[in-house]
């Protein structure tokens, strides 16, 4: 009798222990997605080849080609520039994160190695949408017609690492 009732004693507590367990991290908070810009230099940290494309692109210096009146307008720094970072430094031009989303939520290379883990913390595939939030007439003083299919093909458009569009896949 005695032995039974230490058996179910010790069941009792260990049963205790794991429920405190599961409710805890039941409970945790998740952490939060962070959704911060990181900047080309991170990105160069792995991806060379697309940052020297993107670097000899016109999109690297889309910042430089403004005066310093339009360089200091909302309105124009909507498409030329890239984002802030955390502690507030400009990341000129349209760097990586213009067209793949803030990086710091995906920029790990474990996550980077696994596209749909990649997606799934942020990362954006660039679309003709993803261009055309800027290559648009609307608010763009020297507007040109963009063709995407085309733009994508065009020597020095910083775009030579993205895929091909489906119907150049076939």
């Amino acid at each position: 009798m005695k032995k039974g009732l230490t058996l179910v004693l010790a069941l009792i507590v260990t049963l205790t222990f794991v429920s405190i367990a599961f409710a805890q991290d039941a409970t945790a908070p998740k952490a939060e997605k962070k959704h911060e810009y990181v900047g080309a230099a991170k990105c160069k940290m792995c991806h060379i080849k697309e940052y020297k494309s993107w670097e000899a692109s016109k999109k690297a210096k889309t910042f430089s080609v403004l005066n310093a009146e339009q360089q200091k307008d909302p309105k124009c720094n909507v498409c030329h520039i890239t984002g802030k970072l955390a502690d507030g430094t400009v990341l000129e031009g349209v760097q990586c994160e213009a067209c793949h989303g803030p990086g710091a939520d995906y920029k790990a290379k474990e996550v980077m190695k696994d596209k749909k883990a990649a997606l799934a913390a942020g990362m954006i595939e660039p679309t003709e949408a993803v261009c055309v939030t800027c290559h648009k007439k609307e608010g763009n003083p020297n507007y040109k017609p963009f063709n995407y299919a085309e733009a994508i093909k065009s020597p020095g458009a910083g775009h030579e690492h993205f895929a091909k569009p489906a119907e150049e896949k076939k």
